[in-house]
């Protein structure tokens, strides 16, 4: 096993639609993209500013530290 550089996840409101977005306007240079157990995507990122960052620059790709599980029916 080897360890990631990475110290903070947030999770993307904005779904993949606007993680692509993102990337390819190369905004998410340094980071880590991966998903959830749910498919959902996720950002990982190496410091707080960067993500600070990033949520300043990036309107519509809302960040959030947390994301609760979908809803079973």
């Amino acid at each position: 096993m080897e360890t990631l550089g990475y110290s903070l996840a947030r999770w993307a409101d904005g779904g993949w639609d606007e993680v692509d977005k993102s990337d390819e306007d190369g905004k998410l240079f340094g980071t880590l993209i991966v998903e959830d157990r749910w498919g959902r995507p996720v950002i990982l990122f190496r410091n707080d500013w960067k993500a600070a960052d990033l949520e300043a620059q990036e309107k519509n790709l809302q960040l959030k530290p947390y994301s609760m599980p979908p809803m079973v029916v």
